[in-house]
């Protein structure tokens, strides 16, 4: 009997230090990748910064922008412009505004750093592509609460900027207002013209595909700016 018993405590012993290896092997993987993706985020830095790279500049900023790479943060504000393109042609996969979509894709860890800049001022163009960037964050009217809550915290002259991007999201958010009217009336008029005598409704809760206040990197930020011009 006791024999069974030892038998059994080794055992479960064994199993034990299997699960924890087991464990350990996957936690040093993890480690792995997380190192692997620091040091590619390091190098597209670095690449980033080598003149002779000037015109892959914008690829290297959606490659960060994929990596989720929070620590180029900074990095692609100092360079919100590089590879604008505002031509009508069909756009490469990080859009019209790279630096914009790679900080998009970052999210949360993006927000303070963009907030900051807004608050100590920038160029109307900065400023419209931050607030396209935090309406694809979050959304309109929560990006609108964001930056209020920031201007009633702020003094000056961080205050009044604040407060002209929050202009600038009503703007946008008026004009979305009045797009789903329009679509509305339209629908209403199409639905009375098939079914005479049966009441017209609309669907003002549809999202709006093309530009809502979130969408795809390349199609819902382009959508975005022309409202936000």
């Amino acid at each position: 009997m006791i024999r069974c018993w030892l038998f059994f405590v080794v055992t479960l012993g064994a199993v034990g230090t299997l699960g924890c290896a087991a464990e350990r092997t996957v936690d040093v993987e993890v480690d792995e990748k997380i190192e692997l993706q620091d040091k590619s985020v390091a190098r597209l830095i670095e690449l980033f910064h080598d003149d002779r790279n000037a015109n892959s500049r914008p690829h290297i900023i959606y490659a960060l922008g994929e990596l989720r790479a929070s620590s180029a943060v900074g990095l692609l504000l100092s360079n919100l412009k590089c590879g604008q393109d505002d031509s009508k042609k069909r756009l490469p996969p990080y859009g019209p505004e790279p630096a914009g979509t790679a900080l998009a894709k970052i999210g949360i860890p993006a927000v303070k750093p963009i907030l900051k800049d807004l608050a100590k001022g920038v160029d109307e163009a900065s400023m419209r592509i931050l607030c396209n960037v935090l309406i694809d964050i979050y959304d309109a009217r929560l990006a609108r609460i964001v930056l209020q809550q920031e201007a009633e915290k702020a003094t000056g002259k961080s205050a009044m900027n604040l407060k002209e991007c929050v202009g600038i999201i009503d703007g946008y958010l008026e004009m979305q207002k009045s797009r789903r009217t329009t679509t509305d009336a339209a629908s209403g008029e199409a639905t009375v013209s098939r079914s005479p005598g049966v009441a017209a409704h609309g669907n003002g809760d549809a999202p709006d595909a093309e530009n809502g206040p979130r969408g795809d990197a390349a199609n819902g930020r382009k959508g975005k700016e022309q409202g936000l011009k």
